[in-house]
């Protein structure tokens, strides 16, 4: 029952995040300019070139919280480090590239980078606590 909970918070979530991206109202980008021309302007592919002010870079920590708090319970071949990391890449590039291809965003590795770095501390320290707790009930039985 946890597994199935996971899982529906986990698509939950997913889903507002795509939701999200279609209510932005995109960036201003030059109107006499062809689709790739504004690709290309809506792309930051050099990492910590833009990184913006602290409130967005808290943004792009916090976004993806909830992925490393769910997958663990959701799926339980993410419970794998290096499969966790390799799926959470794959989801985090995958709403980058939908923002910029849509035009509702910019695809920024930045987003990519801080993304993962706050889902994989939410993972890493879930585990942790996960496992205190362990210990803990195990003391006091």
């Amino acid at each position: 029952m946890k597994k199935i909970i996971s899982r529906w918070l986990l698509l939950c979530y997913l889903f507002l995040l795509l939701s999200f991206i279609y209510i932005a109202s995109g960036p201003a980008t030059p109107k006499e300019s062809t689709y790739l021309e504004k690709i290309i302007f809506c792309s930051n592919l050099v990492p910590f070139y833009k990184i913006g002010t602290v409130k967005m870079i808290l943004t792009s920590l916090i976004t993806y919280f909830p992925i490393g708090l769910l997958a663990r319970d959701a799926f339980s071949y993410l419970q794998n480090h290096r499969r966790f990391y390799l799926c959470l890449i794959l989801v985090i590039f995958s709403f980058e590239l939908i923002q910029v291809i849509t035009l509702k965003g910019f695809f920024d590795v930045n987003d990519i980078i801080f993304g993962f770095i706050g889902a994989t501390l939410v993972y890493l320290l879930s585990e942790r606590i996960i496992l205190l707790f362990r210990r803990l009930i195990d003391i006091e039985v």
